[in-house]
């Protein structure tokens, strides 16, 4: 009976898996791309359809003229949200189990770091209440710190009032999950999906925001989180200037903007990156000085250009870690 139906969940999973990279299919698509019996695909898909997963779309031609029907996931079937908390205030995105349909990013300003924790859950049970695509399933939330293998935002965080345990409960209560996770990070994640690094399984974004500088780096086609997640956290380097080592965030801009173009170049050449990544805000030093110095410290070819994103880097990609998330713990996908 246990093996009965750990074969049904895997073949669940292979008909979703199929759905949400192809966004609609027919049932007999089904079978062939699945390489399940017709039989056994045309009944997962009816208890998917029948459960609210699924819901049918129209019919179009099919072989010798028979019409086939439609199928294609639910637009109600669950919504994911992604958060990008900095001390500024809260960005946030809705969107479905496939991070589509209408998606409207918001800001939500914060007015007291003492009230961080209270302000955040206020975003997240507005956005419970309004979830457009049917029951909130996840939330990312995207900080401006390092976050540990388990899950913890750790030293040095621009967030140090910051509850989680309180947002973790909150969770749970709701019956839904929530996942903390480094902005730049996230940024780099939204770039290889959907941004300025599509097409590349080696590359590093840096971010230069009012309040530090940090880099997300990308190899062999993963996130590159680090022994302790702490990869890229530039926060946690000393520089050598006027006789003494300065953390590097707390440099003039022009003299952290040199030593930001050798440690960029250092890194480019030791992993042997294909595409570099870079976006610096107001209060960073200059994007064009940077984009144009850096391959003429790379003694060999290497793209260099500017994110697709932006500011919005952080909340694209914890949007997108959401969907990927509640895939897997609704599904059984495996995560890539």
């Amino acid at each position: 009976m246990v093996i009965v139906q750990s074969l049904r969940t895997h073949n669940r999973s292979r008909l979703m898996r199929l759905i949400l990279e192809r966004g609609v299919m027919s049932r007999s698509e089904f079978a062939s791309a699945s390489g399940l019996s017709k039989v056994t695909s045309t009944a997962i898909v009816s208890e998917l359809l029948e459960q609210g997963w699924l819901r049918e779309l129209g019919k179009t031609e099919g072989l010798a003229g028979r019409p086939a029907a439609l199928v294609e996931l639910h637009p109600q079937a669950g919504t994911v949200l992604g958060l990008d908390l900095q001390p500024e205030g809260v960005a946030l995105l809705a969107g479905n189990l496939v991070t589509g349909g209408e998606m409207v990013l918001t800001h939500h300003p914060l007015e007291d770091a003492q009230t961080i924790t209270e302000a955040v859950l206020g975003v997240l049970e507005q956005a419970r209440l309004e979830a457009p695509h049917g029951p909130l399933l996840h939330a990312t939330l995207a900080l401006p710190a390092p976050v540990g293998l388990d899950g913890w935002p750790a030293h040095p965080s621009r967030l140090p009032d910051l509850e989680p345990a309180r947002l973790f409960a909150w969770a749970e209560r709701h019956d839904l999950t929530l996942t903390l996770e480094n902005d730049i990070k996230l940024a780099t994640l939204a770039e290889f999906e959907r941004g300025a690094a599509q097409g590349y399984g080696d590359f590093a974004l840096l971010v230069e925001r009012q309040g530090g500088v940090a880099l997300g780096l990308f190899l062999e086609g993963r996130l590159y989180r680090g022994a302790q997640g702490h990869a890229g956290e530039l926060s946690l380097m000393g520089w050598p200037h006027d006789g003494r080592v300065e953390p590097l965030e707390t440099l003039a801009l022009e003299v952290r903007e040199q030593a930001l173009v050798q440690v960029c170049a250092a890194l480019a050449v030791a992993l042997d990156l294909s595409h570099f990544l870079i976006h610096q805000s107001a209060g960073g030093a200059s994007a064009l000085d940077l984009t144009t110095r850096l391959p003429t410290l790379v003694l060999r070819p290497i793209e260099v250009s500017v994110s697709h994103f932006g500011d919005a880097g952080p909340v694209h990609g914890a949007l997108l870690q959401a969907a990927r998330l509640a895939q897997n713990r609704l599904f059984g996908l495996e995560l890539e």
